[in-house]
């Protein structure tokens, strides 16, 4: 439950964070900055809350530490993806011809 409680509040404080480009930047470019900014923030939050319920979260070193994870799993799951971005194109792509 303490997981639950700390994703979801972590979700709400980074997915406000990341829509102040939206409010900053003109229109259209505010957007292509703040989605990006969602979906890493969503995987910053999943690895503060694996830290926060595993109690591993008590200096900054462990905050830094629970970003990287977080990066990590962002990186790990673009590429995944894009894999299947591609995989699905080429897909389609015989099937038409």
């Amino acid at each position: 439950m303490k997981a639950a409680i700390s994703f979801l509040v972590l979700s709400v404080l980074f997915g406000y964070a990341s829509l102040l480009p939206a409010a900053v930047i003109p229109k259209p470019y505010g957007l292509w900055v703040s989605i990006p900014l969602l979906f890493a923030n969503t995987f910053a939050a999943f690895g503060l809350t694996m830290r926060i319920n595993d109690g591993k979260l008590r200096s900054l070193a462990d905050i830094a530490a629970a970003l990287s994870d977080g990066k990590d799993l962002f990186l790990s799951w673009s590429i995944y993806m894009g894999s299947t971005t591609i995989i699905a194109g080429v897909i389609a792509l015989l099937v038409r011809a």
